[in-house]
């Protein structure tokens, strides 16, 4: 609900004598102050500055509408002067609140993130294959080729190997998301290349003669 935040406007405004007084122009005015605050988190209060960037010339015309109307009052925070909505934290999410449910939010996302990622290594752990056995050597004999065996062995459950060891790859890749994509879109191949192109880079500058 407040993750993005919202500016509530009550459905009675246009009927309200406060509205009346302050006039279609200030409660304009008043709407797109409301939707500021709303999105910086400044629990009603809105600079002089921000002010006149919306209003332009008629700043201090309209803002004393609406602090004659009853809708605004003077007030001043870290050293900026400005206005402040009355009765903000009665009608309007607090940024307490607003950051609370975001830090809620974010603790549902992982757990959600975590949860999917254990289910797809168990999947993958109990649909992966048993290892082949290993026959004893034949006493004098030539060594089994274990490689070959396997293969044979295993050809009626390739088809559940791979996919089992593609969402065990998944699982357990740090560098893609949770369909084995990268932040950029492109299908992960699971190689974490981070410390080859670090160690590459420092080769490079020690060649070179370059200070890194």
């Amino acid at each position: 609900m407040w993750l993005m935040p919202w500016f509530k406007v009550d459905d009675s405004i246009h009927s309200h004598p406060k509205s009346h007084t302050a006039g279609l122009a200030a409660m304009g005015l008043w709407v797109v102050s409301g939707s500021h605050s709303a999105a910086y988190l400044s629990d009603g209060f809105i600079s002089r500055r921000a002010v006149q960037k919306l209003a332009g010339k008629d700043t201090l015309k309209l803002a004393s509408r609406l602090v004659d109307a009853g809708l605004w009052y003077p007030d001043e925070r870290d050293g900026e002067t400005g206005w402040s909505f009355h009765d903000w934290e009665q009608y309007q999410p607090t940024k307490a609140q607003v950051e609370q449910a975001r830090k809620q939010a974010r603790i549902r996302q992982k757990s959600r993130r975590d949860s999917t990622r254990d289910s797809r290594r168990d999947f993958a752990r109990s649909h992966a294959p048993p290892p082949p056995p290993h026959p004893p050597h034949p006493r004098g004999g030539p060594a089994p080729a274990p490689a070959r065996e396997a293969a044979a062995g295993a050809a009626t459950s390739a088809d559940g190997a791979r996919g089992a060891s593609i969402y065990q790859q998944i699982a357990n890749c740090d560098l893609c998301d949770d369909d084995g994509r990268k932040p950029n879109g492109m299908v992960c191949d699971h190689i974490d290349r981070r410390f080859t192109a670090a160690h590459g880079s420092k080769q490079v500058h020690k060649q070179m003669g370059w200070k890194t």
